[in-house]
Order: structure tokens, then C-alpha cells, then sequence
């Protein structure tokens, strides 16, 4: 089997229920307004939108889309950085950088819905996520190492909660292993929580989290509710480093800008080794990923990531969006332009035509 390699962009946690980042915001408004949220979190989106309606001003120097949350969110965390944020008072600005992220990690529990089925109950995963599972497990049959690696820029954990019963390797501070499956999240995940004692991003155990939510999900059944959310991001607090007991803090989120240089030291073992992925791989398959101009850092990785020695054999892009076709194509070196494929199809059928691809050719 060849060596393989998924990315995975929001197209593919869209058909989990995770809007797309351009309606991200709209989604995150619509929850304020219809109540969804506690008074606290209600707080922190007022404060996210009151700073969208000041960085109106910048529009008088330079163009920032305010609509799309990762603009929104890059030029909060450059505006942290420099210390200056528009019309923001200067000693709001850690205020609102925690806000942003709250906005994040709390529209994407709301609207990720993990279905309640099964005898017993159990949480089960969003539809898609179920035969990208069947995908996978059948490619690792009769093989000792994993054939296939997935590479994400979702922060959210519907893609983690699907192979909990795979050993999932996050390349965070572990030693390199072939025989896990490495799921690497580029720009963090709602289930990563950061230990400032020991300077160290360490995941938290889905499995046993969800494990303990067995009598909640019995009752939500008997009350006629058929899904739940997940909500670990939010909890992250209430989970202590193993080794120096210490409670993590969280969860970490890295912007989807080209700007990444407070994130180096924490993940640049996950993207040393995305980057070894894609030189290894003979499959490129990209799934509901639109290449965002405010995201560079892919195509340096890409590129970079490419000089090798492989032989690509497919280089093939699903996105319902046919404009982000030439962008595809002027990324790619000419050496692969006939390996490269471009389908206008979502996730769940993405999944289909390339289990029928593989299987044809395994």
C-alpha cells in the first residue's frame, strides 16, 4: 500500500456541523443572540464583537475582511503582540485575546453534534467521520505500521473522538513511532492544554474523558435528545499534567496565519514531522482545505515539506469550490502536474472515490 497522507481543511468538520470559517462569526453571533450561551461566555463574545466594530478603523489604512474569523483572529494575536489593536485600550488587549479563543472553542462544541446511539448508549461520531474511520482500519489491515498519516487544521475534536480507539500519535513530546497513527494538528486542538511548569503541550485522553459522561448521555436519551456536544475545551482547566500535577491551561489554538513565531518551540515537532510526512508520501489527498492567502505557512510546508525523492502518484484536492482550482494548480511543481487532481466533491464522498481508487490499485 502506497504511503498516504489526508489534510484535512473546515470543509471537512463542516459536514459535522462546524461552520466554515468565512460564517464562523455569523454562527458565533447567532448563538449570542439566541441565548445558547452562559453569562460569562455571553461576555466574552460582546467583547470579540466590540473589537471588530473598533478595528473598522483600520479599513482607513488597510483592508481586513471582518467578517472571516481568521483574519479576525491573526490581527488579535498581531495586535497582542505588538501591543497596539486599533481602538483597543491598551491593558484590554490579554482580555480580548482570551476572548477570541473563548468565541472559538465555544462555537465549536456547540455546533459539532456527536450523535447518542447504540445498546448501550454511547456517543458516537458525526456520519462522515464514521467511514473515514472504516477507511483507514481497512488500510491498516495486515500491516503492522500505519500506511497513513492526517494532517489537520481543525482545531476542533471530531477526527480525535473517531480514532480514540486507534493509539493516536500527536508528535507533541513523543518518541516517533510508525505503529500509531499520527493525527498532526497543525494549529493546535481543543483538546491540547498547555503546562507552564514544564513548558510542554500535552493532549488529554478522549476516551477516559468521554468515559465518565456515560450517566449524562443516558439521561439527555431518556429526555428525547439525540446528540451532545463535547465540551473538553472548556474543561481543560480541570486537567493536571501527569508528571508535575500542575493544572494545564488552555486549550491551545494557534491562529491560521502565516505569522506562527509564539507557537515555534511548543509545535515544531508536529510540523517537523508534517513536513516529513508529505516528503514520504506517494498520496497527497486534501479534503474541504480552501488555502486561505492569510496562511502561507501550508505552502512553505508543502514545498518544503516536498523536496524528496518519493514519486508522487496523486496529488488530488476535493472542495465543492471550483475558484480554488488555479490556486491549487500554481501551487503544485510541474514535476506532479499530471498527478494532480482536482474534485468538486465533499468529505463523505471524497471518502468513497478514494477507497475505490485504493482498493482498485492495492
Amino acid at each position: 500500500m502506497a504511503k498516504t497522507v489526508f489534510i484535512l481543511g473546515a470543509g471537512a468538520s463542516q459536514q459535522a456541523g462546524v461552520p466554515l470559517m468565512s460564517g464562523f462569526l455569523d454562527t458565533a453571533r447567532d448563538l449570542l443572540d439566541r441565548g445558547r450561551l452562559d453569562s460569562g461566555d455571553a461576555t466574552k463574545f460582546d467583547k470579540v464583537f466590540s473589537t471588530i466594530s473598533k478595528l473598522s478603523a483600520v479599513f482607513s489604512k488597510s483592508y481586513l475582511d471582518l467578517d472571516n474569523i481568521e483574519e479576525v483572529f491573526g490581527a488579535i494575536e498581531m495586535g497582542w503582540l505588538i501591543q497596539s489593536l486599533g481602538g483597543v485600550p491598551k491593558e484590554e488587549i490579554p482580555e480580548v485575546k482570551e476572548a477570541i479563543q473563548r468565541l472559538i472553542v465555544r462555537t465549536i462544541e456547540i455546533t459539532a453534534q456527536f450523535p447518542i446511539s447504540g445498546d448501550p448508549l454511547s456517543i458516537q461520531s458525526p456520519s462522515p467521520y464514521g467511514y473515514f474511520f472504516e477507511l483507514v482500519k481497512h488500510m491498516r489491515e495486515d500491516s503492522n505500521d500505519f500506511p497513513c498519516s492526517i494532517l489537520t487544521f481543525n482545531y476542533d475534536i471530531v477526527l480525535d473522538y473517531t480514532f480514540r480507539y486507534f493509539d493516536i500519535y500527536y508528535c507533541l513530546s513523543e518518541k516517533p513511532s510508525n505503529s500509531r497513527l499520527k493525527i498532526l494538528k497543525l494549529h493546535g486542538s481543543l483538546n491540547w492544554g498547555w503546562c507552564d511548569k514544564c513548558n510542554e503541550i500535552m493532549s488529554c485522553d478522549l476516551q477516559k474523558y468521554t468515559s465518565n459522561r456515560e450517566l449524562y448521555v443516558n439521561r439527555l436519551y431518556k429526555e428525547g435528545i439525540r446528540s451532545t456536544e463535547i465540551p473538553i475545551g472548556t474543561k481543560i482547566s480541570k486537567f493536571k499534567h501527569p508528571r508535575c500535577k500542575n493544572p494545564l491551561k488552555g486549550p491551545v489554538l494557534v491562529p491560521p496565519t502565516w505569522n506562527k513565531t509564539e507557537y515555534h518551540t511548543s509545535l515544531s515537532n508536529v510540523w517537523r514531522q508534517a513536513a516529513k510526512e508529505l516528503s514520504e508520501a506517494e498520496n497527497i489527498f486534501i479534503i474541504g482545505y480552501s488555502f486561505p492567502e492569510t496562511d502561507l505557512f501550508f505552502k512553505y510546508l508543502l514545498a518544503l515539506g516536498g523536496i524528496s525523492e518519493t514519486q508522487i502518484r496523486r496529488f488530488w484536492v476535493f472542495n465543492p469550490d471550483r475558484k480554488l482550482e488555479p490556486s491549487y494548480k500554481s501551487l503544485i511543481g510541474r514535476g506532479i502536474e499530471k498527478r494532480f487532481k482536482y474534485h468538486s466533491e465533499v468529505f463523505l464522498e471524497a471518502i468513497r472515490i478514494i477507497q475505490t481508487e485504493l482498493s482498485h490499485n492495492s
